[in-house]
């Protein structure tokens, strides 16, 4: 099941459109991961045009209790950058488009998205968006988790 929220749109803004992006266009993705606790992750992507497309990835540690009140980011960790290729652009535009459709919702995955697009530095566009469909693993759409495999593989 995807759940859509929008919270504010300008007029004609998407807050997702990746192979638009313009070059003072920056679109921020915080994406919270649930399966089993051990797995259980947020991550802070942050997708800029500048010279080359080019994604910034940061996993935020979270759920620690100080002074009786419970903390969320408690720790930033750097995952690092990845350059992204026209195809990836086109790819995330995909992937934009099936959680804006109707599809399976079978999967003890839930993916919560909250997405920010900024043009010079003031946000024009946000959504929430909550995906249970493990069907987006059997298509070829480029994937937030595929973002951060690649950066993972490249660290080793």
């Amino acid at each position: 099941m995807v759940c859509l929220s929008l919270v504010a749109f300008a007029a004609g803004e998407e807050s997702g459109a990746f192979a638009s992006l313009a070059n003072r266009d920056m679109i921020q993705v915080r994406m919270t991961t649930s399966c089993c606790l051990p797995l259980d992750a947020t991550y802070l992507l942050r997708f800029e045009r500048a010279s080359n497309p080019h994604v910034t990835v940061s996993e935020l540690e979270r759920g620690v209790v100080r002074d009786r009140k419970f903390v969320i980011d408690t720790n930033r960790i750097e995952l690092g950058e990845l350059a992204l290729t026209e195809s990836d652009l086109a790819g995330l535009d995909k992937l934009m488009k099936f959680y804006h459709t109707k599809h399976d919702t079978l999967c003890s995955v839930v993916d919560r998205l909250k997405i920010a697009r900024e043009r010079d530095g003031k946000i024009v566009a946000t959504e929430e968006l909550t995906d249970t469909a493990c069907s987006i693993y059997q298509t070829d759409y480029m994937t937030f988790h595929e973002i951060i495999r690649r950066l993972r593989k490249d660290k080793r």
